[in-house]
């Protein structure tokens, strides 16, 4: 039975791979973006492994709060802040990644979240290819059987959009938009947005026969959002 890795067979990407032009130099860029890929969580590992020393070397008292509050400045991470904490966590692990770092992902978030899982469980999600390189956090608590926080529904907001051809526009129109926008614009319970009133009042200008003039004080026609 073929494993399946985002959606995508191995018998799906051997049967693509027979139509390229030049599947020789299409290897060598995807060794090429594996392995750049593979520093990159290198990196990001031996970055928190500076955390984690840094740690260790304040609670054995060889450093002192300064010296954390020095490092901590320089890189701009906040002193047991998330990252930091996660960070520690990481380079605590490090040495558990080794052999994995061409197969997992390089975000911190997703990284902590690994540690998190005991070393049996994680070498079994690696070797049913269930972890790679683009799994996400989401993804990583829902394989390891951890709850998942429900989206949080957003609030619908009722819409009024009006939009208009400048080229096919009569001055009536052009006069009615303006005199709309300017009453509503400073009612704060309707919030509006403009794209484009400065060319509807430059249209007005330019074809109004009487030479009326209508004060908008915007630069930039426009969504009401109730």
């Amino acid at each position: 039975m073929t494993k399946k890795s985002h959606g995508i067979t191995a018998q799906k990407v051997s049967s693509v791979s027979l139509k390229c032009a030049d599947k020789r130099y299409v290897d060598s860029l995807i060794l090429q973006y594996n392995t750049e890929a593979k520093f990159a969580v290198e990196k990001t590992i031996a970055m928190c492994k500076a955390v984690f020393d840094l740690h260790n070397g304040e609670k054995s008292g060889a450093l002192n709060k300064h010296d954390v509050d020095y490092f901590c400045k320089s890189v701009k991470l906040r002193k047991n802040g998330s990252q930091y904490r996660k960070c520690i966590c990481i380079g605590q692990s490090a040495e558990m990644f080794q052999d994995y770092l061409d197969q997992i992902p390089q975000a911190i978030s997703v990284l902590y979240e690994i540690t998190t899982l005991d070393s049996e469980k994680f070498v079994e999600l690696i070797d049913k290819k269930l972890i790679d390189q683009s799994t996400s956090l989401q993804k990583l608590k829902i394989l390891s059987g951890k709850p998942v926080a429900a989206k949080k529904q957003v609030a619908v907001k009722d819409v009024l959009k009006i939009e208009f051809d400048i080229k096919n526009l009569s001055i009536d129109s052009a006069k009615s938009l303006i005199e709309f926008y300017t009453k509503i614009k400073f009612n704060t319970d309707i919030k509006v947005t403009t794209t484009d009133i400065v060319t509807l009042q430059k249209f007005f200008d330019e074809n109004s026969s009487n030479n009326e003039i209508i004060d908008v004080e915007c630069n930039e026609v426009c969504d009401a959002v109730i």
